[in-house]
């Protein structure tokens, strides 16, 4: 044994040896391929902590840039919203500014009422003032002409205190048979009532009355008409007093209302109590002797003044003097 022991013993050795060397170069390969392989993992570890890191960072980054869009569109969305709120508030105040605009022109329109009111108030002040100062005029100064014209504010009894005459003396001088006069109404001051019957109508018995009426009526309507035109407006009054369509009566055609409307406008307007001038006292008196210079004619009318044409088209034309067209 031991021989064989000394034989075999240095072989043992280098076979140990060997082995010691193979295990250790094994050793070392695993050990290096171990480094290797845990490199890779480092590496692999590394890469995904990268990646990781990258994605962190990139989620972070977005995360911030959502943030920062979200902060912007808070802002934009804020700005909007304090835009119309701004514009609210600027439409209201421009609502609220028309309203002072409107409630100022209607204090500026109730301004102007009233300084219109008051100065028609003044007006009218002005107006009674002016009329008292009139009629106190009128009733202090003397009437010293042959006629005078009526005023606004004048009154039989003025006019006769101021002419010094009685007022039944002044109604028999001008055949008035009431106390009612109208403005610009001419009444004889001087004089007697036999004068006045011997120049204008007066009324008595029924040709006096007729020719009262029948004179003042062709003065009123053909006044500035020449003699005949003042004729022919006599002759129409007469023919209606004697058709079956009209009362009998001058007095009676010269205040008639056919289907309610007055037929001649000095009725309406009162100048049918002017007294008549000689021409138109003349022409009645003519009248009443029977003259007919327009024949039969029931009708006349002043087309440039006349707002009524019944009569021309509905009656027959007979003919035309001065401004009268007179109809059958």
């Amino acid at each position: 044994m031991k021989v064989i022991l000394e034989k075999y013993k240095i072989p043992i050795i280098y076979t140990g040896i060997l082995l010691s060397v193979i295990i250790v170069s094994l050793s070392i390969n695993r050990l290096n391929n171990l480094k290797q392989n845990t490199g890779k993992n480092v590496d692999k570890n590394t890469a995904v902590s990268e990646s990781i890191y990258e994605a962190d960072r990139a989620n972070i980054i977005g995360g911030k840039q959502i943030e920062e869009d979200n902060y912007i569109e808070k802002d934009d969305q804020t700005e909007k919203n304090e835009t119309i709120e701004i514009q609210d508030q600027e439409d209201k105040n421009t609502y609220k500014n028309e309203e002072n605009t409107v409630e100022e022109k209607k204090s500026v329109n109730k301004k102007d009422e009233d300084t219109y009111a008051l100065k028609n108030n003044d007006k009218d002040k002005e107006t009674e003032f002016t009329q008292v100062k009139e009629t106190g005029n009128n009733s202090s100064s003397s009437i010293v002409g042959e006629r005078y014209t009526v005023k606004k504010g004048d009154t039989l009894f003025l006019i006769a205190q101021r002419a010094n005459i009685s007022v039944n003396h002044l109604m028999e001088l001008n055949n008035l048979h009431s106390d009612i006069i109208y403005e610009n109404q001419t009444l004889k001051i001087k004089g007697s009532a036999d004068d006045s019957q011997n120049q204008v109508a007066s009324r008595g018995n029924e040709r006096n009355e007729d020719l009262y009426w029948l004179s003042r009526i062709i003065h009123s309507e053909a006044q500035g008409e020449s003699y005949k035109g003042k004729v022919a407006v006599g002759n129409v009054i007469m023919n209606r007093v004697d058709s079956e369509l009209f009362p009998n009566t001058i007095k009676g055609v010269i205040f008639d209302k056919q289907d309610g409307y007055t037929q001649f406008s000095p009725v309406i307007d009162g100048t049918i109590y002017n007294s008549p001038d000689a021409e138109s006292i003349r022409a009645a008196k003519e009248i009443l002797e029977g003259s007919k210079p327009v024949g039969n004619a029931l009708y006349f009318l002043n087309p440039r003044k006349s707002t009524n044409f019944w009569i021309v088209n509905n009656r027959r034309h007979v003919t035309t003097i001065g401004l009268h067209d007179f109809y059958y």
